[in-house]
């Protein structure tokens, strides 16, 4: 079980416990205020791109087409 990088095949043991644990009260909120940052940045610096501007922003990144 300890392997997460080879799949288990089917059938699957839908009987084994789950290790998760809830976050705590403090991780949620910072999770929260991270998210509400993001948000608040993500909206103040708002550009919207199209296909027509991907040209151009390539070359300007050095990139070719």
């Amino acid at each position: 079980h300890g392997n997460k990088t080879t799949p288990l095949d089917p059938p699957f043991d839908l009987h084994v416990p789950d290790p998760s644990t809830p976050r705590s009260a403090a991780e949620q909120a910072a999770i929260w205020q991270a998210y509400e940052d993001l948000v608040a940045y993500a909206a103040a610096h708002v550009q919207v791109i199209t296909s027509v501007d991907l040209l151009p922003l390539a070359a300007a990144a050095g990139q070719q087409p």
